[in-house]
C-alpha cells in the first residue's frame, strides 16, 4: 500500500480506530482528525515505505508520515492512544493534547519531535509516555517535561 490518509478520512463521524502501522503511507497527518468526534486510536507506528532492502538501505531515506501533529488533534476528544513511533513527525507536541482527558497511551519513540510535553497533559491521569530519546537534565520547577524525561513508563500529575 502507498500513498496518504486522506482528509476525508476523519469526515464520516463514525470512524473509531485508524490502524496503518507497517502500511506504507506517508505524508502529513490532516488538520480533519479534529473532526472525527469518535476516533479512540491511531496507530501510525512504522508508516514509511522503504522498498527492498540492500547493502545500502538508510531508514533515513524511507518516506513515512512527517510533518507535525496538528493542533486540531485536541478536539478529537475520544482519543486514547496515538501512536506516531517510527516516523519522521517533527516539531514539538501540541498544546492541545492538554485537551484529550481520556488519552492513556502517546507513544513518538524514533520521531523527530523536540521540546516540552505541553503543561496539563497529565495533571489529572496516567499517561504512558513512550520516547527513546535520552533524558536531559532535570527541569526548572514549573516547566514542563522535555521530551526525553518520558522514557517508558507513566508519568503523574
Amino acid at each position: 500500500i502507498t500513498g496518504t490518509l486522506p482528509p476525508s478520512l476523519f469526515l464520516s463521524g463514525t470512524l473509531e480506530k485508524v490502524s496503518a502501522k507497517k502500511a506504507g503511507l506517508s505524508g502529513t497527518i490532516p488538520p480533519t482528525i479534529g473532526m472525527a468526534t469518535k476516533l479512540e486510536e491511531i496507530d501510525l507506528e512504522e508508516s514509511y515505505n522503504c522498498g527492498k532492502k540492500s547493502k545500502d538501505w538508510k531508514r533515513e531515506n524511507c518516506k513515512g508520515f512527517s510533518g507535525t501533529i496538528p493542533p486540531e488533534i485536541g478536539m478529537a476528544t475520544k482519543l486514547e492512544e496515538i501512536n506516531t513511533e517510527k516516523n519522521v513527525i517533527s516539531g514539538t507536541l501540541p498544546a492541545s493534547l492538554a485537551l484529550l482527558s481520556k488519552l492513556k497511551t502517546l507513544k513518538f519513540a524514533d520521531s523527530l519531535l523536540s521540546g516540552t510535553i505541553p503543561r496539563g497533559l497529565h495533571v489529572s491521569r496516567e499517561c504512558d509516555l513512550v520516547d527513546a530519546n535520552p533524558p536531559p537534565a532535570p527541569h526548572p520547577p514549573g516547566k514542563g517535561r522535555r521530551l526525553g524525561e518520558a522514557r517508558r513508563g507513566k508519568v503523574r500529575g
